[in-house]
């Protein structure tokens, strides 16, 4: 497909990024905005985001900050969904890694749709999906000696795989009399 002068070749992409816990609860709005302004200097177009909150590293991360290695156990998450030219995803992943306020970003392309995964919650359930344990119960009927269907089926198996077992050895027995 061939694009005109006056449209643009534009993907949607996903910024989530990892601020460093020691900015201030009410400093992360500014810091919010100050990263929304790099974006939007690269000719970014905002679609969705979330603002970020203060949660725990699975594990440490190390950012060197003024010629310094800093540790940090935790830090305040959020993403940003985005619209940008590709030939400038380079350049602004660039730009955050030198950021000494983010621990972390990962710039990824994605779709525009909503992406965000929730779970649906458990009393959202239709009553034909509830838990019935008659029907459980009824599943698993015991034949008359009690067990299961599938112990009964191995059983079997076990049965039929010992009579190969000794036709086997009878066979091998006859060959080296012979």
């Amino acid at each position: 497909m061939f694009m005109t002068d006056t449209e643009k070749d534009v993907r949607i992409y996903e910024l989530g990024y990892w601020f460093v816990p020691t900015i201030a609860a009410e400093a992360v709005v500014d810091q919010v905005t100050d990263l929304k302004n790099k974006l939007s200097l690269k000719g970014a177009v905002f679609i969705t985001e979330e603002e970020p909150y203060l949660r725990e590293l699975a594990y440490e991360m190390c950012k060197v900050i003024n010629n310094k290695n800093n540790y940090f156990n935790e830090g305040y998450f959020g993403w940003i969904k985005f619209e940008l030219d590709p030939s400038l995803a380079p350049a602004l992943h660039a730009e955050l890694e030198l950021d000494p306020n983010i621990i972390r970003s990962l710039i990824t392309q994605t779709v525009r749709e909503n992406t965000v995964y929730t779970k649906r919650p458990l009393a959202a359930k239709r009553d034909d999906e509830s838990l019935d344990v008659e029907s459980e119960v009824k599943e698993e009927e015991k034949n008359p000696e009690g067990n299961t269907e599938v112990e009964q089926v191995v059983a079997e198996t076990e049965v039929e795989s010992a009579k190969v077992v000794a036709e086997t050895e009878v066979n091998t027995e006859n060959q080296e009399v012979k």
